[in-house]
């Protein structure tokens, strides 16, 4: 027909689609979202849902999050946001439902709310008691604490390194670090040791004592940090503890039993006490925590210099006065007996 314009299909059919597609993704995610905060609201077991997967969320993070030191702390703190809100959302739920009178769905919310406080309570303990043994098997030098040892203005001799043996109890390894990066482990405290009283000799050596509140758990020991040398003390002599040790495992009065890299083995010999602690200068307490704490009270002062400082300090008197040397327990449960008893 004459006049008439003929329809001529638009060429852009494809944009213009693709425009209407993309223009609407944020009303499409806008609904999303309302559909899910209506059914949050609409249904009594929404806001649980949401409150439960958030706690699982935050406890799993604090299983896992003490080896990450900085990063692990921050999603600690972001998880419990998370939850913190939540416990709000649910909170204006109930409410929601007291003032729309759904007493019956008002009062499941209110039951659960509440029977989820001691379970929450029982998860975090448990979550805090996984996430220290996790810690301590993957990665234990993210919770051990390193003390320096302070001497005047001077740089640190050599430091303590204290890492948890256990997740709750105070029990620690125990090692010497030297500023050069050697390390020689040394007696572990297994409960009761509490922190290092610190000396420097006359010699220009440090002693250290610790246990001084219980005597089953004093271990004494002279460090050299000029010759990167740990010597502990057992009956009236000092006894070198090699290089790559782990920890000293046991002893007796003239030996000790150490772990090394290469399994255990025993070490005698030693030099004499003799007078090596006399003159000494109390400089200080290395504290598990990390904390070196100067000067102070001197936990030895009221005791004579020399071995006796040591002796007499221990409480039983003379009841050691005559004792004879059997032998010793070995770690593979065998007893090595004497060759010749003696008297140290």
């Amino acid at each position: 027909m004459q006049g008439e314009t003929p329809f001529i299909p638009s060429m852009n059919t494809t944009t213009e689609h693709t425009e209407d597609t993309e223009s609407t993704k944020p009303r499409r995610s806008r609904a999303f979202a309302r559909r899910l905060l209506e059914a949050f609201f609409a249904t009594w077991w929404g806001p649980v849902v949401a409150w439960w997967a958030t706690a699982l969320v935050h406890l799993a993070v604090c299983v896992f999050a003490p080896p990450l030191r900085i990063v692990g702390f921050i999603l600690v703190v972001a998880t419990g946001v998370a939850l913190l809100l939540a416990t709000l959302a649910a909170a204006v739920a109930w409410l929601r439902a007291l003032g729309t009178h759904r007493w019956k769905r008002a009062a499941v919310q209110f039951v659960l709310g509440i029977l989820s406080i001691p379970v929450f309570a029982v998860g975090a303990v448990v979550a805090a008691f996984a996430g220290r043994t996790f810690a301590l098997a993957v990665a234990p030098q993210s919770v051990s604490r390193t003390v320096s040892i302070r001497d005047g203005d001077d740089a640190p001799p050599f430091s303590v390194r204290f890492t948890p043996s256990h997740p709750f109890l105070a029990e620690y390894d125990r090692c010497i670090v030297f500023p050069s990066g050697k390390r020689i482990g040394i007696w572990p405290d297994t409960g009761g040791g509490g922190p290092f009283a610190v000396y420097r000799l006359a010699s220009g050596e440090y002693y250290l004592v610790c246990g001084l509140d219980f005597d089953w758990v004093r271990f004494d020991c002279r460090v050299n940090p000029e010759n990167e040398t740990v010597e502990t003390m057992r009956g009236d002599s000092w006894i070198a503890i090699p290089d790559g040790t782990k920890a000293v495992t046991g002893g007796s009065s003239r030996s000790i039993c150490v772990e090394t890299g290469h399994g255990e083995k025993t070490v005698g010999g030693g030099v004499p006490v003799g007078d090596s602690l006399e003159g000494r200068t109390f400089l200080g307490l290395a504290h598990p925590d990390g904390r070196f704490e100067s000067g102070g009270t001197d936990p030895l002062a009221d005791t004579p210099d020399g071995l006796d400082a040591v002796e007499e300090s221990i409480p039983g008197g003379d009841s050691f006065a005559s004792k004879t040397f059997l032998g010793t327990i070995l770690t593979n449960e065998t007893f090595a007996p004497a060759t010749h008893p003696a008297t140290p």
